[in-house]
Protein backbone atom coordinates (compact mmCIF):
# COMPACT_ATOMS: atom_id res chain seq x y z
CA UNK A 1 0.00 0.00 0.00
CA UNK A 2 3.03 2.54 0.76
CA UNK A 3 4.56 1.96 -2.45
CA UNK A 4 1.13 2.30 -4.90
CA UNK A 5 0.45 5.71 -2.41
CA UNK A 6 4.68 6.93 -3.06
CA UNK A 7 3.48 5.51 -6.99
CA UNK A 8 0.42 7.81 -7.27
CA UNK A 9 1.83 11.31 -5.33
CA UNK A 10 4.80 10.90 -7.87
CA UNK A 11 2.78 10.22 -11.04
CA UNK A 12 0.58 12.79 -9.95
CA UNK A 13 3.43 15.52 -9.29
CA UNK A 14 4.37 14.90 -12.83
CA UNK A 15 1.07 15.08 -14.73
CA UNK A 16 1.19 11.31 -15.36
CA UNK A 17 -1.89 9.40 -15.11
CA UNK A 18 -1.69 6.87 -12.13
CA UNK A 19 -3.08 3.20 -12.27
CA UNK A 20 -6.43 2.48 -10.85
CA UNK A 21 -8.82 -0.25 -10.13
CA UNK A 22 -11.96 0.92 -11.91
CA UNK A 23 -12.07 0.45 -15.70
CA UNK A 24 -15.17 1.86 -17.83
CA UNK A 25 -15.60 0.24 -21.30
CA UNK A 26 -17.41 2.15 -24.72
CA UNK A 27 -17.90 0.68 -27.69
CA UNK A 28 -16.63 3.43 -30.46
CA UNK A 29 -17.01 3.52 -34.45
CA UNK A 30 -13.90 2.37 -36.22
CA UNK A 31 -13.27 1.86 -39.99
CA UNK A 32 -13.07 -1.87 -40.14
CA UNK A 33 -10.90 -1.66 -42.99
CA UNK A 34 -8.33 0.35 -41.17
CA UNK A 35 -8.22 -0.42 -37.25
CA UNK A 36 -6.14 2.32 -36.54
CA UNK A 37 -7.99 5.97 -35.87
CA UNK A 38 -6.96 9.08 -36.24
CA UNK A 39 -5.44 10.41 -33.34
CA UNK A 40 -4.25 13.69 -33.66
CA UNK A 41 -0.43 14.81 -34.18
CA UNK A 42 1.29 15.53 -31.44
CA UNK A 43 -0.66 12.55 -29.20
CA UNK A 44 2.15 9.38 -28.49
CA UNK A 45 0.51 6.59 -29.43
CA UNK A 46 1.91 3.26 -28.41
CA UNK A 47 0.01 0.33 -30.87
CA UNK A 48 0.54 -3.68 -29.31
CA UNK A 49 -0.18 -6.57 -30.93
CA UNK A 50 -2.08 -8.92 -28.82
CA UNK A 51 -3.57 -12.82 -28.61
CA UNK A 52 -5.39 -14.28 -25.95
CA UNK A 53 -5.91 -17.96 -25.85
CA UNK A 54 -8.81 -19.92 -23.48
CA UNK A 55 -7.24 -23.55 -22.15
CA UNK A 56 -8.98 -25.85 -21.30
CA UNK A 57 -9.85 -25.61 -17.52
CA UNK A 58 -12.12 -27.25 -15.02
CA UNK A 59 -15.84 -25.95 -13.91
CA UNK A 60 -16.22 -22.25 -12.86
CA UNK A 61 -12.88 -21.29 -13.95
CA UNK A 62 -11.08 -18.80 -16.75
CA UNK A 63 -7.61 -19.93 -17.75
CA UNK A 64 -6.25 -17.31 -20.70
CA UNK A 65 -2.83 -17.08 -22.10
CA UNK A 66 -1.80 -13.87 -23.23
CA UNK A 67 0.79 -12.84 -25.31
CA UNK A 68 1.70 -9.24 -26.37
CA UNK A 69 4.06 -7.11 -27.86
CA UNK A 70 5.21 -5.50 -31.09
CA UNK A 71 8.38 -5.63 -33.84
CA UNK A 72 8.39 -9.22 -32.99
CA UNK A 73 9.43 -8.55 -29.19
CA UNK A 74 6.40 -10.36 -27.00
CA UNK A 75 5.94 -10.46 -23.59
CA UNK A 76 3.66 -14.35 -22.37
CA UNK A 77 1.30 -13.92 -19.38
CA UNK A 78 -1.39 -16.71 -18.25
CA UNK A 79 -4.25 -15.39 -16.32
CA UNK A 80 -6.72 -17.47 -14.20
CA UNK A 81 -9.84 -16.56 -12.94
CA UNK A 82 -12.32 -18.54 -10.37
CA UNK A 83 -14.74 -17.53 -7.88
CA UNK A 84 -15.13 -18.79 -4.35
CA UNK A 85 -17.83 -18.11 -1.74
CA UNK A 86 -19.33 -15.19 -4.29
CA UNK A 87 -15.65 -13.08 -4.54
CA UNK A 88 -14.23 -12.85 -7.94
CA UNK A 89 -10.27 -13.94 -7.35
CA UNK A 90 -7.80 -12.92 -10.49
CA UNK A 91 -4.20 -15.12 -10.53
CA UNK A 92 -2.10 -12.94 -13.11
CA UNK A 93 1.99 -14.63 -13.41
CA UNK A 94 4.89 -14.10 -16.46
CA UNK A 95 5.64 -16.99 -18.20
CA UNK A 96 8.38 -17.69 -21.15
CA UNK A 97 7.20 -18.50 -24.80
CA UNK A 98 7.74 -22.23 -23.93
CA UNK A 99 5.40 -22.69 -21.30
CA UNK A 100 3.02 -20.58 -23.51
CA UNK A 101 3.35 -22.56 -26.52
CA UNK A 102 3.18 -25.83 -24.50
CA UNK A 103 0.01 -24.42 -22.39
CA UNK A 104 -1.55 -23.03 -25.77
CA UNK A 105 -1.60 -26.88 -27.47
CA UNK A 106 -4.42 -27.31 -25.49
CA UNK A 107 -6.94 -24.94 -26.35
CA UNK A 108 -10.89 -24.57 -24.94
CA UNK A 109 -12.84 -25.97 -27.97
CA UNK A 110 -16.07 -24.14 -26.60
CA UNK A 111 -14.42 -20.54 -27.19
CA UNK A 112 -12.77 -19.14 -29.79
CA UNK A 113 -8.82 -17.19 -29.35
CA UNK A 114 -8.99 -13.60 -29.97
CA UNK A 115 -6.80 -11.30 -31.85
CA UNK A 116 -6.75 -7.69 -31.09
CA UNK A 117 -4.72 -4.27 -32.10
CA UNK A 118 -4.17 -1.62 -28.56
CA UNK A 119 -3.71 1.04 -28.94
CA UNK A 120 -2.83 3.14 -25.87
CA UNK A 121 -2.56 6.86 -25.10
CA UNK A 122 -2.98 10.20 -22.89
CA UNK A 123 -5.08 12.56 -23.67
CA UNK A 124 -5.84 15.66 -21.44
CA UNK A 125 -4.22 13.65 -18.21
CA UNK A 126 -6.25 10.39 -18.71
CA UNK A 127 -4.80 7.51 -20.26
CA UNK A 128 -6.68 5.71 -23.15
CA UNK A 129 -6.73 1.57 -24.88
CA UNK A 130 -8.13 1.18 -28.08
CA UNK A 131 -8.77 -2.48 -28.26
CA UNK A 132 -9.57 -3.42 -31.89
CA UNK A 133 -11.25 -7.18 -32.55
CA UNK A 134 -9.14 -8.27 -35.75
CA UNK A 135 -10.92 -11.64 -36.20
CA UNK A 136 -14.55 -10.49 -35.05
CA UNK A 137 -16.85 -10.32 -37.50
CA UNK A 138 -16.90 -5.71 -38.33
CA UNK A 139 -13.84 -5.25 -36.18
CA UNK A 140 -14.91 -3.74 -33.51
CA UNK A 141 -13.16 -1.32 -31.34
CA UNK A 142 -13.74 -0.55 -27.38
CA UNK A 143 -11.85 1.91 -25.53
CA UNK A 144 -10.70 1.18 -22.06
CA UNK A 145 -10.83 4.08 -19.57
CA UNK A 146 -9.29 4.03 -16.07
CA UNK A 147 -10.97 5.60 -13.60
CA UNK A 148 -10.46 7.08 -9.72
CA UNK A 149 -14.20 6.07 -9.12
CA UNK A 150 -17.25 4.91 -10.34
CA UNK A 151 -19.28 8.39 -10.00
CA UNK A 152 -16.36 10.40 -11.42
CA UNK A 153 -17.74 11.81 -15.14
CA UNK A 154 -15.70 9.99 -17.98
CA UNK A 155 -14.64 12.50 -20.32
CA UNK A 156 -13.78 10.70 -23.51
CA UNK A 157 -11.65 12.26 -26.52
CA UNK A 158 -13.75 14.46 -29.09
CA UNK A 159 -12.17 12.60 -31.47
CA UNK A 160 -13.82 9.39 -30.62
CA UNK A 161 -17.31 8.72 -32.17
CA UNK A 162 -18.81 6.88 -28.93
CA UNK A 163 -22.07 4.25 -29.34
CA UNK A 164 -22.63 3.45 -25.78
CA UNK A 165 -21.30 2.44 -22.73
CA UNK A 166 -20.27 -1.16 -22.48
CA UNK A 167 -18.77 -1.86 -19.23
CA UNK A 168 -20.98 -4.80 -17.73
CA UNK A 169 -22.01 -6.57 -21.06
CA UNK A 170 -21.19 -9.76 -20.92
CA UNK A 171 -21.19 -9.70 -24.54
CA UNK A 172 -17.95 -7.51 -24.33
CA UNK A 173 -15.92 -9.17 -22.31
CA UNK A 174 -13.26 -11.03 -23.43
Amino acid sequence: MKIDYVLKKVLSFIGMPFPTSLTRKYLIVSDSANPKFNIPEGIKVECFALEETFIQTSIGQANVLRKIGKNDAFTYSQEMRYEIKGEKIQKKRQIGARDYIELSENPDPERVSVSKLRQCFIFERQYFMIETFLNIANHPSIVRIETTNETKKTKLPPFMNTVREVTNEDAYET
